[in-house]
């Protein structure tokens, strides 16, 4: 996994990094909400009621229109059940309604305005994540990709390592399990299933067994992007500190000694800050991977500035990344190629939403909030014309085109 922050013992940290792929690639929500506190129902209660009247009635007299299904992709249907179960439990699991909530994207609700409801766009996200694993499953029978017995474990390590660094990051748990049991079994298994299906896509454009024999052969084939180095560090106050430092170092001085004596964010520990590739230190700070890199194992590298600080760095080791880890850099060498194919899996598919939660678009989100396979659900801004008993008379926000405005 990518790693969001470089972080020092004492908490001073350095932004960046990686952040852990999550499921449908990102959270849903943008902080801008042109659709705050809008809302769906849980169940067309309304449903029930209407079973009553005559049919002669239902035509001549309203508007309303019924889907036996809250989607459908190719000749897979997802139940307003199935929707109803993922949502409930979603929005109850303590765990992840955090995590939502301290997401870059944050600023939405799970509940709705009105009793029992839940906000538009967290029944997008959830019935997209669900249409998501359909797609991928289709992908991975239309092409006859292999998943060996294996894979599972190493989709299901990927997918508690993804939840366990943002639990961490956010202080919103410390169980992973309790997290994915907390969703209910649509949405966990459709979050496992996604992942092992997107796995077996990505490895397969990269022509490497998904297995972690295949994975470590991938690693020694590509050493520049799979080797991490392995850095302690100390935070000191100025550059002549730190070239000081850097000096009694090469000359024998204890590490742990000058932590202690120099360090003006921890005086105690080791001073360790973890294991990064090169693409992870880059992303933190392009001299930081530059220092590194041209340093080698037990030795210090040139001092590097940022904020405030300068860091005297030492490389104590530089093993290859986990194979877990090495997925997810597959998935950024061929993306691609796996985007092109998730565009194709959208094309060939057919897939329908029911107006009461939505439509399904295969342009990109112009808000940036919901991201998918190949496509999204766009929530609504209001009830569907098809459930208004006489739409025309209706004006304002209930006509009210989905709030992603791609056309």
């Amino acid at each position: 996994m990518g790693r969001d922050r470089l972080v020092c013992e004492s908490g001073v940290g350095i932004p960046g990094g990686n952040g852990a792929r999550l499921p449908a690639d990102d959270w849903p929500v943008a902080a801008s909400s042109p659709y705050d506190r809008q809302t769906v129902t849980r169940a067309k209660r309304a449903v029930a009621l209407m079973a009553s009247l005559s049919l002669a009635l239902l035509a001549t007299a309203c508007n309303l229109q019924w889907s036996p299904y809250a989607a459908k992709v190719g000749s897979q249907e997802i139940s307003p059940g199935q929707l109803d179960g993922a949502l409930s439990k979603a929005g109850s699991d303590k765990e992840f309604r955090c995590l939502l909530a301290s997401s870059s994207k944050s600023g939405y609700h799970i509940k709705g305005a009105g009793a029992d409801t839940y906000d538009s766009t967290f029944v997008a996200f959830v019935l997209t994540n669900l249409v998501d694993s359909r797609l991928a499953r289709a992908v991975v029978i239309r092409h006859g990709i292999p998943e060996p017995s294996g894979a599972q474990a190493l989709a299901d390590a990927q997918l508690v390592a993804s939840f366990s660094t943002e639990l961490a990051d956010t202080g919103c748990g410390t169980s992973t399990t309790t997290l994915m049991r907390g969703l209910g079994s649509t949405l966990e298994e459709a979050f496992l299933g996604l992942q092992l299906d997107e796995d077996a896509i990505a490895v397969h454009a990269a022509h490497v067994p998904l297995t972690e024999t295949g994975l470590t052969q991938y690693e020694a084939a590509h050493p520049a992007s799979t080797r991490q180095s392995c850095i302690s560090g100390i935070f000191v106050s100025s550059k002549s500190v730190a070239d000081h430092v850097r000096t009694l170092l090469d000359h024998g001085a204890s590490f742990a000694t000058e932590l202690k004596k120099y360090s003006v964010t921890s005086t105690s520990g080791t001073g360790a800050l973890g294991c990064y590739t090169n693409s992870e230190l880059s992303s933190i700070e392009p001299a930081l991977k530059s220092s590194v890199a041209a340093t080698s194992v037990g030795s210090v590298a040139k001092p590097v500035s940022y904020e405030t600080y300068y860091l005297v760095l030492l490389v104590t080791s530089r093993p290859f990344e986990s194979v877990v880890d090495a997925l997810d850099t597959i998935f950024s060498t061929y993306t691609t190629v796996f985007s092109s194919t998730i565009a194709a899996a959208a094309r060939h598919t057919r897939v329908e939403i029911d107006p009461e939660y939505g439509s399904w678009t295969e342009k990109s989100s112009s808000s940036g909030s919901i991201a998918g396979f190949g496509g999204h659900v766009r929530p609504l801004t209001g009830p569907a014309n098809s459930s208004l008993l006489n739409a025309k008379a209706t004006t304002g926000p209930l006509q009210a085109k989905p709030a992603d405005s791609d056309g």
